[in-house]
């Protein structure tokens, strides 16, 4: 069965993906997986993909749930994906976030600068999420798509003081991977933050000559807080 899947992918494309989803439906796990799969590498994508991958998105099977959401991502279907977002089921939306990026990789290839922006208001979007992972994946996520994540420094600029320290980190992280001018107030004032200082002391450091503003706040941290952050201060002014 898995390998009629393969061979419905190879040889008929779209012809096959009515036969595709009848595995998706009604196959075996593995079977269901492979099918999955498949349909994410038929483009375009046919309405009834997205819709049946959609529903595979709320799936029992944990497997089913993941693979569907990833096949989300690679047929580009951000808004699908985006209300994902919304669903009650924490699953749904932690299996929604990191596919966003995958949408994200794909506008970029086929310059699509609208889905790219998409992407970005679905995770700022994110970032209020009840759910610590959630939020984590979401920062995460805008760190890797880096300077187009810019008009998410607002909301990352809040998600600083996140309640959960994994978030946190991976905030500071973004906003320097972000390297926008705009995110050197926002780091600046992360140093005066005993939670978060050490780590806006790398993610500036990381942002190169844009940073350059912040060396008064730099030095100020590194007064505070003595010799044992000397090192690292030294390393980002430089």
């Amino acid at each position: 069965q898995r390998k009629a899947v393969e061979a419905l992918r190879r040889g008929f494309g779209a012809q096959g993906v009515p036969v595709l989803i009848r595995a998706v439906e009604k196959g075996r796990a593995s079977v269901r997986l492979e099918a999955i799969g498949a349909l994410a590498q038929i483009q375009p994508p046919a309405p009834e993909t997205i819709a049946t991958l959609s529903k595979a998105m709320r799936d029992t099977d944990p497997a089913i749930q993941r693979a569907a959401a990833a096949a989300l991502g690679d047929v580009g279907a951000v808004s699908v994906l985006a209300q994902a977002l919304k669903d009650p089921d924490n699953n749904v939306r932690r299996n929604a976030v990191r596919p966003l990026r995958r949408v994200d990789i794909r506008a970029r290839s086929s310059s699509d600068p609208a889905a790219t922006k998409a992407v970005v208001v679905a995770l700022a979007d994110a970032l209020k999420d009840p759910d610590g992972a959630v939020r984590r994946a979401a920062a995460s996520s805008l760190g890797a798509i880096g300077p187009e994540a810019v008009d998410a420094i607002p909301r990352l600029a809040a998600t600083t003081m996140d309640p959960d320290p994994s978030v946190r980190h991976a905030t500071i992280e973004a906003l320097g991977r972000i390297g926008s001018p705009a995110a050197v107030p926002v780091l600046v004032q992360a140093l005066k933050d005993p939670r978060t200082g050490s780590l806006a002391v790398r993610a500036l450091g990381n942002m190169g000559p844009t940073a350059r503003g912040a060396i008064p706040a730099l030095r100020e941290f590194q007064t505070q807080n003595g010799p044992s952050h000397s090192g690292e201060v030294e390393a980002a002014i430089k």
